[in-house]
């Protein structure tokens, strides 16, 4: 089955002890957006998203997803959404079936 919103690429990060992997996915569907919320006395910058990627292709919370194609080389510490426009952080990701075979992957953050 086609996705026929799927055409974008994006680059995913993932930081495994001091190591930071990093993969370019084609056939993508990424929709993010920066808002702005009160939080005490200040602001909170945050980007909120919805990822789709094709099967077979692995996510999980905590990686950073770059629209397009990425920097090779990052600094963990300063890659982060506030910092960086189009960038995202996973706090949650879902397998999508049709029938008992993986149709895609589902990930977002709100």
């Amino acid at each position: 089955m086609e996705l026929p919103l799927c055409h974008q690429t994006v680059t995913v990060y993932h930081r495994e002890n001091e190591e930071i992997r990093r993969r370019v996915i084609t056939g993508c569907y990424y929709d993010w957006k920066q808002i702005q919320r009160a939080e005490g006395e200040g602001i909170h910058q945050d980007t909120v998203f919805l990822l789709i990627l094709p099967a077979g292709q692995q996510l999980e919370p905590g990686d950073r997803i770059y629209e397009g194609i990425g920097p090779e080389q990052v600094d963990w510490v300063q890659f982060v959404p506030a910092l960086v426009k189009g960038l995202s952080q996973a706090s949650w990701v879902r397998p999508c079936f049709v029938g008992s075979s993986l149709h895609h992957t589902e990930a977002g953050n709100n």
